[in-house]
């Protein structure tokens, strides 16, 4: 894993002794110098925080709508579903546990990188109007979810965020939609 490949994190703050505090999400996980908060997706590498995430689904496919957890939004439509490793959730019963507990930085080199480009090339090749960021918690991969979100508004593509906790406050100046 090279630095200069890596995302640079939108929200955190630097203090003392090179450590970071994540400003994503409630978690504000102050993170020392080259290991990752709770979520294990951000990393603080001489001072700054990166994503691992960054365009590194780890999952990619097409779901029937019903699926999700909505009524009545688009139904018998299919829908292109995204997620990648790690989550700021310890919830025992996850059903996609071994993906949401696992350490991106262990698995970053054998994700293939996906762009955000490449996501919407995706959902127009299969006609699909609707993405989700889905499987895990998507506010640990906020900055590429921004970047998918950005292309899929000029295509015409809806969104759907499956979250479990809300973005901090003083984070919503970039808005989703």
């Amino acid at each position: 894993m090279d630095k200069e490949e890596l995302k640079e994190c939108m929200y955190y703050s630097t203090i003392e002794n090179n450590k970071v505090q994540c400003d994503l999400c409630p978690k504000n996980c102050i993170i020392s110098e080259n290991k990752t908060g709770i979520c294990n997706t951000r990393i603080n590498l001489n001072g700054k925080l990166y994503s691992l995430t960054y365009e590194k689904p780890i999952s990619i496919s097409v779901d029937p709508i019903e699926k999700k957890p909505i009524f009545r939004f688009h139904p018998e439509e299919n829908i292109l579903s995204i997620g990648t490793i790690g989550c700021n959730f310890k919830c025992k019963f996850c059903q996609n546990f071994d993906i949401s507990q696992s350490k991106a930085i262990e698995y970053y080199d054998k994700i293939k990188t996906v762009s955000a480009e490449e996501i919407i090339r995706i959902a127009k090749e299969k006609n699909l109007k609707l993405i989700a960021f889905t499987y895990t918690e998507p506010t640990i991969f906020y900055e590429y979810m921004l970047d998918i979100a950005k292309l899929a508004k000029k295509e015409r593509i809806e969104l759907l965020r499956q979250i479990g906790v809300p973005l901090q406050k003083n984070n919503k100046e970039e808005k989703l939609s």
